[in-house]
């Protein structure tokens, strides 16, 4: 007589769930961490460029490139804008997506206990019924002598 667990089907949903929420919560980190770096480069570049356009300020140039470097600028405020959305966006679905592949690893942690639990009930139910036909041998061959 074998173990037999009755939800072994679920278990194997369940972890298969699992695994697709880990591949959904690597893909959705991996976006976030793209989005943030893309953000980043351009909060760096405004940086540079108003630190240029400070220099410029105090060294003396034309109108006209103060007036370009002042567009750049603006344009990279609204990529900054941007970024910014897609960069909380993709934060929210990262967050999502560990909040799901939460619930599916204390789902599969669960059918997990119960088929140990259930296992290790089969095993004293087993060692049980051997000493029962240990005892029943003895007492056999007790009254054979």
């Amino acid at each position: 007589m074998t173990f037999s667990y009755s939800l072994q089907s679920v278990l194997k949903v369940k972890e298969h769930e699992k695994v697709e929420a880990q591949q959904r919560y690597s893909s959705a980190t991996e976006a976030f961490e793209e989005a943030a770096t893309g953000l980043y480069e351009r909060l760096k570049q405004k940086e540079e460029l108003e630190q240029t356009y400070s220099r410029s300020l105090e060294t003396g140039t034309t109108v006209s490139e103060l007036n370009h470097l002042q567009n750049r600028i603006r344009f990279l405020e609204t990529q900054i804008r941007a970024s910014r959305e897609t960069t909380d966006l993709a934060r929210a679905r990262m967050r999502t997506s560990e909040a799901r592949l939460g619930k599916k690893s204390a789902d599969v942690l669960k059918y997990d206990k119960i088929r140990e639990r259930k296992l290790a009930d089969y095993n004293q139910e087993r060692k049980l019924q051997e000493m029962k036909n240990l005892d029943e041998l003895a007492v056999q061959q007790f009254f054979r002598k």
